[in-house]
């Protein structure tokens, strides 16, 4: 069978399940093609099946990981939702005997103008997200009718999915990882392709430790700071001690693969944060708040959440045999409807 993985635009965990799901489905004969528009992280990864540049939606636009700018969303979304756009997306589906969508609604409601079935694969729906910011309410319901026409795969953690057709637990997907050797006491820095504006002020000098960066981020300098290229970055996390992240799928389950502790930055204004950052705080780990206005407290804050990780035992390693369960589901799913 030819599927399809279309991944939202928003974020690094999406395109990073959706790979794991793909290799999986690939394994058990089908043909797959992921469209995303993590450009950079799929030749990174060397992604070796065969996939497709595609901005599928919004999402919520950023000047960097933790800030949103809602008019810049609704100035984008008015583009996008057009039929136009919707017609032309679609094109690049024809062809195609299922699309798995995590979790535009923009290519749900185009591949479902094309006659192809969908399924969505997620942890949480953009018309649950945007009925959290008023000037996004009249999307919200646009999107809504979009989803309630499909069923839906909900992936742990997140919040949970709520606008579909059906609703149907699976397990935690994500990639698998070989840990890459790195010194004792190495904290990889990690704040996706939005970064953080200088995030290297903001983290303390501490004896033996020794800060991990990597692309997207840029090169910064300092004794104990060290740049790692040219390694697949589900690698860099399942050979870090500690993650400094803030809230988001890929990390909370790739960290959770490998046992690593972790550390976030609170996400105030992401309505999908909390759930994760509980589900980190209950496997052992810190939730630092977002104190950017001060940095000399926001320091201390960092300083003591890494000598109190150290303190305790790394968190039990979950594996990756989530995904191999889910496209089980996936395969009985489309048993009932074909």
């Amino acid at each position: 069978m030819r599927i399809a993985h279309v991944c939202t635009a928003h974020g690094f965990g999406h395109t990073t399940r959706q790979m794991a799901l793909a290799r999986e489905l690939t394994k058990r004969g089908h043909q797959i093609c992921l469209f995303s528009a993590a450009k950079r992280l799929l030749e990174k990864e060397l992604f070796e099946l065969e996939w497709t540049f595609l901005v599928s939606d919004v999402g919520l636009v950023q000047s960097d990981s933790l800030t949103i700018d809602l008019k810049a969303t609704q100035l984008k979304l008015e583009s996008m939702c057009s039929e136009e756009y919707r017609t032309k997306m679609g094109q690049h589906f024809k062809g195609f005997d299922l699309i798995i969508v995590d979790a535009s609604p923009i290519a749900m409601q185009a591949a479902h103008e094309q006659d192809i079935p969908v399924i969505a694969v997620s942890n949480f729906d953009w018309a649950w997200i945007y009925e959290h910011y008023p000037p996004l309410l009249s999307w919200a319901e646009i999107f809504r009718n979009w989803q309630l026409k499909h069923d839906s795969l909900c992936l742990p953690p997140g919040p949970g999915l709520f606008y579909f057709k059906s609703v149907q637990n699976v397990d935690m997907v994500c990639r698998s990882a070989k840990p890459h050797p790195l010194k004792p006491k190495s904290i990889l820095v990690s704040f996706g392709g939005f970064g953080l504006q200088q995030i290297e002020n903001l983290l303390p000098q501490i004896e033996g430790v020794t800060w991990i960066f990597a692309p997207p981020n840029p090169a910064p300098q300092r004794a104990d700071f060290l740049y790692v290229q040219d390694v697949p970055y589900r690698d860099l996390i399942a050979g870090s001690d500690i993650v400094f992240s803030k809230a988001g799928y890929g990390i909370c389950t790739e960290t959770a693969r490998s046992g690593c502790h972790v550390m976030l930055l609170e996400r105030c204004n992401f309505p999908e944060a909390k759930s994760l950052e509980d589900f980190v705080r209950q496997r052992g780990g810190i939730i630092l708040p977002d104190l950017r206005d001060n940095r000399k407290r926001l320091r201390q804050h960092i300083h003591q959440a890494v000598l109190d990780l150290f303190k305790q035992p790394k968190p039990l390693a979950l594996g990756s045999n989530g995904t191999a369960n889910t496209a089980d589901t996936i395969e009985d799913w489309l048993n009932k409807i074909l």
